[in-house]
């Protein structure tokens, strides 16, 4: 089992983040980064979120998890680059 400070949500502005190349992303980067898995939302669930309202819209998009604190690093990192301020990735708490 994974240590619970080793799992990062990452969240997409609904409003301007197109989920199915976040998912694209997300999927190729767990085919890379040897030790990250990554759990996606249902498109369904991410659809229906609730709206919070505010001028952006962030929505869980997916959970990661790695055995070690570099590979989701370097996973945030590769996000940041490719789709900057669209998205939010934090550490979940324990």
């Amino acid at each position: 089992m994974t240590h619970p400070a080793l799992r990062w949500t990452v969240r997409a502005d609904r409003r301007t983040a197109d989920f199915e190349a976040v998912r694209a992303e997300l999927l190729s980067l767990a085919e890379t980064l040897v030790g990250l898995e990554v759990e996606l939302v249902d498109r369904l669930d991410f659809d229906a979120a609730t709206d919070a309202g505010a001028f952006r819209d962030f929505v869980p998009i997916a959970v990661a998890r790695a055995p070690d604190v570099a590979i989701l690093e370097a996973m945030a990192e590769e996000l940041l680059l490719e789709f900057g301020y669209r998205l939010d990735v934090l550490p979940m708490p324990p």
